[in-house]
């Protein structure tokens, strides 16, 4: 697997880190690092909707592993990048949240919590 590469978002700021790597075979890996909160929720829909214009694949990956934070705004983020790929017909999965993390998520978002890997 490639090193996360810089992904350009259309969000003005970025105030965590989201890079986007084509693996091997076609899915794509979204790691997200920092608060996944209201301040940043559009950068991880930005940067799977991206994603997914300019690459034809069947898998993508939002791996949470950097994400130290996440309230109800992160999760209905999550929520939406992950409707966004299922309504294209793309697998969604998140993978390594932190405990803390996916108990808000299972609490907030549970349809969306089931699509983790812990």
């Amino acid at each position: 697997m490639k090193s996360p590469q810089p992904w350009a978002c259309r969000s003005a700021q970025l105030p965590q880190a989201v890079a986007v790597t084509t693996a091997v075979g076609d899915t794509i890996t979204v790691w997200v690092a920092g608060q996944l909160d209201g301040a940043t929720r559009g950068v991880i829909f930005d940067a799977l909707h991206d994603a997914l214009d300019e690459h034809a694949v069947s898998q993508v990956v939002i791996d949470l592993t950097g994400v130290d934070f996440c309230d109800s705004a992160g999760c209905r983020a999550l929520a939406c990048a992950y409707r966004l790929a299922t309504a294209s017909g793309v697998v969604c999965r998140i993978r390594n949240p932190r405990p803390h993390v996916k108990a808000v998520l299972l609490i907030a978002q549970p349809s969306t919590a089931l699509a983790c890997d812990a």
